[in-house]
């Protein structure tokens, strides 16, 4: 019964998300503000973390047809502060977008994942950094008009950082599933 009733909600939202509007393909880019978070994993445990700030997103992309887009995008994701270092961040990522478009209004649900580089720079110790990132996002996108899109969106990057430190005479390893996200209001221009 559970089985059945998944398949009719199923058939229900397909049939829901079907678009009467045209086909949408084609170049777009746009640029986003918001505020952005940093997840450290404890690396700063025990320092004041002011772990939220302000950031910016360009993006561009080629959107296939209504459901599939490839894009591109280059983000500031803001500095973050603790007692001992200054963090900025910056990132570069690659990502599949899914689009899902809502019947009857121009509106409609994405989703993306993708993958990138991020790179930090700290202060006390002075460090300048790089990693691969692993980027997810997802969103609502409304089309007022035809060349423009509004999006309200999350973005987030996750990445690996691994320090040594060096205690009598040994050295040790740790590794730091760190993360920033940035909400964000983005318009963009659809080419």
């Amino acid at each position: 019964m559970k089985n059945l009733l998944w398949v009719v909600v199923a058939i229900v939202c397909i049939a829901w998300c079907t678009t009467a509007q045209a086909a949408s393909s084609g170049v777009y880019a746009g640029l986003g503000i918001g505020r952005t978070a940093f997840e450290d994993d404890d690396r700063f445990a025990g320092d004041y973390l002011d772990d939220d700030d302000k950031g910016w997103q360009i993006y561009g992309g080629y959107r296939f047809n209504d459901y599939f887009s490839v894009e591109a995008a280059y983000a500031d994701l803001g500095s973050f502060n603790s007692i001992s270092y200054d963090t900025e961040f910056d990132a570069f990522a690659i990502s599949a977008v899914g689009h899902l478009p809502i019947r009857r209004i121009p509106l409609e649900v994405f989703g993306k994942a993708g993958f990138g580089v991020i790179e930090w720079d700290e202060t006390a110790p002075s460090v300048d950094d790089s990693a691969g990132t692993l980027t997810l996002g997802f969103g609502l996108a409304y089309t007022p008009v035809k060349q423009m899109t509004l999006r309200l969106g999350l973005d987030v990057y996750a990445f690996t950082v691994e320090e040594y430190r060096v205690s009598g005479g040994t050295v040790y390893k740790r590794e730091y599933d760190q993360g920033v996200g940035m909400n964000y209001l983005g318009i963009q221009y659809n080419f």
